[in-house]
Parts: C-alpha cells; structure tokens; sequence
C-alpha cells in the first residue's frame, strides 16, 4: 500500500504538472487573443452611452493605438455633450490587433483609421437634409486632431479641405488621425468662431465695425475608471485674447483683460477698421501655471457691417516637417554619409530648395534622427531583411512592412521616414540610383538609394509630393500649445 500510494502520488503530481503546463498554454492563447502585438488596445463598450459599436467588442474589428482610443472617447463625448438629442456615433472598423490586412478594406492597418456612422439616423450621409449637421460632426472630428476625412461631398472648414469627396463613402466618413495631435491628459482644445459684434450703429463709426470673438474651450482629463473626460474652462487660471492688425505684424499684439468663461465658452468684443484684416489667438494659465497658446486666426473684416466676418488659419505661420532617418546598406561608403552632421547638411539643402520652388510657403523640414543598420538588426525588426536586400522595390510589400512596425526607432510616427539604402534592380544590380515616395494615406515616407544623398535625389523624392510630407505633420492649429513667451 505505501509502494502504491508513492507511486500513485508521482502520477499524480506529474499529471498536475502536465495540466499545469497545459493551463499555461491556455492562458498564454487567450492573452494572445486579447492583447496586441503592436501596442493597440480594442475601442470598449460606452458606459453612458455616448457611442456605439458597429461589431461587438471582442469581435476583433475595432483595435486601435492608445491616442485613437482617447482620441474617439474625446469626440463622442463632447459630441454627446454638445448635442443630447441628435444621434449617437456608430463607431466602425479600425483595426486588426496585430495590423494584418482587413478585407475589404485597402487601409485599416496603422490603428489610426475608423469609420464612422451615426445612427439612428445617419449624419454622414450625402443624402441626409441637413449638410450643416454633417459639417458640425466633421469638424469636431477636426478639432480632436484628424487630418483627413473622407466623404462623398466635399466641405471646407476654416480654409482647411479636412473633408474630400472620395468614391465609396456616400454613407459614412472615412477618417485618419495624427496622434501627435490628439489631445492628452492636461491639453486644452478650442473652437473658434467669429460674429458681429451687437453693439448700437453709430454715425461717427462708418470707417470701422463690431466683433465678438467666441470660443468654446475644453480641456481634457483622465478619469477614475480609465475614460477619457472633456472638461470645461473653469479651472483656468486665465484666460485672454490677443489681437493684431496684419499690416504692422511686428507691432505689440493687444491683449484683452481676463475673460470669465460662461459655460464652456469665452468672449470679447472688439472694433475693427472696414476693409483691413486682422489675426488674434487665444492665450491662457492652466491650473499648474503653464502657460498655453493656440496658432494664429486670421479674422477678416468686410466692406459691411451686415456680413459675416471670415474666420481661418493663418497660413503664414511657419511649419516645421521633422525628418527621420533609417539606414538600411552597410555599404562603408553610405555608412559615412549618414551621420548625424553630414543629415543635417543635407536638410539644410532641401530647406533651401524648397524655399526656391515654394516660396509661398513657410515651411521647413529639420532633422530628427538617424537609425543605423546595426540598431535595426539588434531590434530583430522585420526591416532588417531589407538591409541590403537583392530584391527589386515592390510598393504593396513596403507599405505592408511600413504599416507593421510599431518600433518608433525604425518607423517615427511623428516624422517623415527617409530609408537610407543601395537600391537594386534585376537590369542594374546594386548600380541603380532609383527612389520611391509612397504617399501612404498622408503618412508617407521615401526610399532613397546612398549614392543619391550628395545631389537632388532627397530634394525632387520629397518635393515631388509636397502636400503628403506635410499633410499629415502639421500643428493642429485647434490645440493649444506651450507658450513661447
């Protein structure tokens, strides 16, 4: 019996080992079903109901990076917010877990795209009544930092094309994001808006007119249970408007005194000489002391003080394009032109080219980063079988290769990705000096063979294509930033 007993308890404890590694495996599967290779998380259920999900959540269709997440909580909230009674967003595709291809869909693969429907009546509809609506729901998407919406009917908001008219879309919005301007936990957002001013006509002041400037402003905040909050301005330590006329730019801005907000709105009235234009911008305190500005407006006055004044982003501002660089050669000779100091040259040229071909432009590209060779192997990325590849360019695989990489090292979200390498063709063999520019869906990035850095080889690869280098980069000028001052 005790014979027995021992070895009844070896099988015993072999078969809790066994079912122990077994468990283990089941756990390590269902984590794998639930967790993202790529750092994406799946958009939850809304607690309070203010949105809804096309698939239900675990149905694998609506995974998305961390600022996507935040960023559709944002919208919908103040959506809700905004509008009680008007219908719910409907939440749609974003993205597989681990980015994989999703049928039917030609994009869906970054975690930045979603489409969008609202039900029970559908808003982005081409045929829904009310258009204006439409835009309403388009440019709250704007404000939260999308840079690109897809439609079947073209709206401008602001002077900005954020909504293009593309086939297939007559029911709902396609929409890509930029993360870097998603607002986080402490940024502020505002809407803008412009109107005549109320105050009585008066016979000795033909020569100028009235105007309230307004803005809804909102900040954002974590909340206790992990959500995403928008908040209103109360908190503010101050709150005030600069303006400026645009004939005398260098001039002292006026600043108005401290502005009480009533709600989550904040006004002041100003007059404005007829027939000039003006640019004012919103300035404030945060509850830690940090002061925050938003971009320039600029705020057109007509010959009348019937119409309406124009409301847009002043273009002038300057843009900077941030420029990553990923080596893929070990080529001795490519490996000495990519340095940090010999990049910069290199940006300082295209800065001066692009200055030539687009003078009306203030833009300017400045250099990041640079990525080796070798740190592109250590990083076991999928880019490292590209290092020296004898293998022609195939546009579909490298944006399948782009897409997938979450290494920030390799692929900068926040940049244009320049990939240094010794282009090869079956004619020329590693003697090809060719290059690509893949717009992307507005997040493009260029291959340019070594041999090309010295002459204009990055210079015609990026200014081929100027709109998708910058499209996609630019400030979000409904976002407040640092203050400067």
């Amino acid at each position: 019996m005790p014979t027995r007993t021992c070895h009844g308890r070896g099988r015993i404890v072999n078969c809790l080992a066994l079912f122990m590694m077994l468990q283990s495996a089941v756990n390590a599967s269902s984590a794998g079903a639930s967790e993202s290779p790529l750092g994406f998380t799946e958009m939850p259920e809304a607690k309070n109901g203010e949105w809804i999900l096309k698939s239900p959540y675990g149905s694998g269709n609506a995974w998305g990076r961390p600022e996507m997440i935040r960023y559709l909580q944002l919208v919908c909230a103040e959506w809700r917010r905004r509008y009680p009674n008007a219908p719910i967003i409907r939440i749609g595709d974003i993205s597989k877990a681990d980015g994989a291809p999703f049928p039917p869909h030609r994009t869906h693969t970054t975690g930045l795209e979603v489409d969008i429907k609202t039900q029970p009546e559908n808003i982005a509809d081409v045929n829904y009544p009310d258009q204006q609506a439409t835009l309403d729901l388009a440019e709250l998407f704007y404000t939260f930092g999308a840079f690109n919406i897809l439609y079947g009917r073209a709206h401008n908001l602001d002077g900005l094309p954020i909504v293009k008219v593309f086939e297939g879309h007559d029911t709902h919005f396609h929409v890509d994001v930029n993360p870097a301007n998603v607002p986080g936990a402490g940024d502020w957002v505002f809407f803008p808006r412009a109107a005549i001013g109320d105050e009585a006509p008066s016979s000795d002041r033909n020569d100028s007119r009235s105007i309230t400037l307004v803005c809804d402003l909102l900040g954002v905040a974590a909340g206790p249970a992990g959500e995403w909050q928008v908040l209103p301005p109360s908190s503010l330590q101050r709150i005030t408007f600069q303006l400026q006329d645009m004939r005398n730019p260098a001039a002292r801005a006026y600043t108005s005194p401290p502005l009480k907000p009533n709600g989550t709105a904040v006004s002041t009235q100003v007059r404005l000489a007829k027939g000039r234009a003006y640019r004012w911008r919103l300035q404030i305190v945060t509850p830690n002391g940090r002061r925050q500005e938003s971009c320039w407006f600029v705020l057109g006055s007509s010959q009348t003080n019937e119409s309406k004044p124009t409301l847009t982003v002043d273009q002038r501002q300057p843009v900077e394009i941030p420029l990553h660089f990923t080596v893929l050669t070990r080529n001795p000779y490519a490996v000495r032109r990519t340095t940090p100091q010999f990049l910069r040259t290199e940006v300082e040229l295209l800065n001066k080219a692009y200055a030539e071909a687009h003078p009306q432009d203030a833009l300017s590209f400045t250099f990041k980063s640079v990525c080796s060779a070798g740190e592109v192997e250590r990083a076991k990325s999928a880019f490292a079988l590209q290092i020296d590849a004898q293998e022609e360019y195939d546009g579909e695989s490298w944006r399948s290769l782009f897409n997938a990489c979450s290494n920030p090292r390799i692929v900068d979200p926040h940049a244009i990705n320049v990939f240094i390498r010794d282009e090869y063709s079956k004619e020329h063999g590693f003697r090809s000096r060719s290059c690509w520019v893949k717009r992307n869906s507005n997040k493009p990035y260029v291959l340019l063979d070594w041999e090309r850095t010295l002459d204009a080889g990055l210079l015609s690869a990026v200014l081929e294509y100027p709109e998708s280098v910058t499209q996609n980069l630019s400030q979000n000028p409904r976002l407040l930033r640092k203050s400067g001052e």
